[in-house]
C-alpha cells in the first residue's frame, strides 16, 4: 500500500467512522496526560477536533505531567492526583461543574 493510500484511509475511519462523529455527539472531551505520555497524530487531532467544535475542555492529569500551558489555558477544567484513583472525585466534581455551567451541556 503506498503512502498516499494509507493517509487517505486513516483520514476517512476519522472523519466518517471514528473521531469526528464521536466528536460530535460528545457533550465534553477529556483529555488524559501522564508523565511518561507521548503526544501521537491521534491525541492531536482530539484535541484540534475539541476546539474547533467548541467543547468544554477538561484535562487530566497525573502529577508529574507536562502539559502545555498554551492547553491548559484552553482547558474549562483542570483535574491533577498522584494516581488514577485521587483524579476520580475531582473529575466528577469536574464533570458536575461543566454538566450545570449555562451555555454547556445540557
Amino acid at each position: 500500500m503506498s503512502a498516499p493510500s494509507e493517509i487517505e484511509a486513516f483520514i476517512k475511519q476519522v472523519m466518517e467512522s471514528d473521531l469526528e462523529p464521536k466528536m460530535r455527539a460528545s457533550k465534553f472531551v477529556l483529555m488524559p496526560f501522564a508523565p511518561e505520555m507521548k503526544t501521537d497524530v491521534m491525541f492531536a487531532l482530539q484535541l484540534g477536533f475539541c476546539l474547533l467544535l467548541e467543547k468544554p475542555l477538561i484535562i487530566c492529569a497525573l502529577r508529574g505531567a507536562y502539559v502545555p500551558p498554551r492547553v491548559l489555558g484552553l482547558a474549562d477544567e483542570i483535574v491533577v492526583g498522584d494516581t488514577v484513583e485521587d483524579l476520580k472525585p475531582a473529575l466528577a466534581a469536574a464533570v458536575h461543574r461543566l454538566a450545570n455551567k449555562p451555555g454547556n451541556v445540557q
